[in-house]
Formats: C-alpha cells, sequence, structure tokens
C-alpha cells in the first residue's frame, strides 16, 4: 500500500551531499524500475544533517532524470523533495522522491 507523497522543506538542512553516485534503480531480479511514464529511475544516496545537529542522516532519493554531474562528495541542491510513506506485506518505511538533484553551483541560490 502506497500512501500520499508529503513535500519536504529543505529550508532547515544544511547542504546536502553526494554519498554515492546515482545509479539506475533496480528491483530483486536486476530489472531497472520505471515511472508511470516509462522513464528509468535514478537513485542517489545523500548525506543530509539538519541545522543544529551533528550527525548527518543517509538517505536514497529517487529521481525521474538521471542528475548528471553529480560526483561523489559534491554539494547538491535537491528540487521538489517529497517523502512517501509506504506499507508492504507488515513492513513500513519511507521512500525519498525528487523532481531532479543537480550539482549546487546549476541553481541560483
Amino acid at each position: 500500500m502506497r500512501l500520499q507523497s508529503l513535500p519536504l522543506a529543505l529550508d532547515r538542512l544544511h547542504t546536502p551531499l553526494c554519498v554515492t553516485a546515482p545509479e539506475p534503480r533496480r528491483d530483486p531480479s536486476g530489472k531497472i524500475l520505471a515511472d508511470h511514464e516509462g522513464n528509468p529511475l535514478w537513485t542517489t544516496a545523500i548525506a543530509v544533517r539538519r541545522f543544529g545537529q551533528r550527525k548527518p542522516t543517509v538517505i536514497d532519493i529517487s529521481t525521474a532524470t538521471e542528475p548528471l554531474g553529480v560526483t561523489v562528495g559534491a554539494p547538491l541542491r535537491i528540487v521538489e523533495l517529497d517523502a512517501i510513506p509506504w506499507a508492504l506485506n507488515g513492513r513500513v518505511g519511507i521512500s525519498f522522491k525528487a523532481a531532479q538533484i543537480l550539482p549546487h553551483d546549476e541553481l541560483d541560490w
């Protein structure tokens, strides 16, 4: 069961950093996953840290466009980040998706 997505405000976070370079998102059999429009999905591991906290959290963020120019250790700009709660076979969790993940300098701040 998939629940409604929730938009997240990024103004409470330090600049996100790329932890793992973008790669195609795959199912357990290795098949590349696609969104409802047929676009291949990409996943990028990103470290995020709230202001006032020392320890970062690493999250995987999916996009339907390949995050070009995103490299490990690079500061990033995340566009339209959503959290998507889910429940499946007695398990629950949160997935994250964004419209785009860009190198920090590609958008005006």
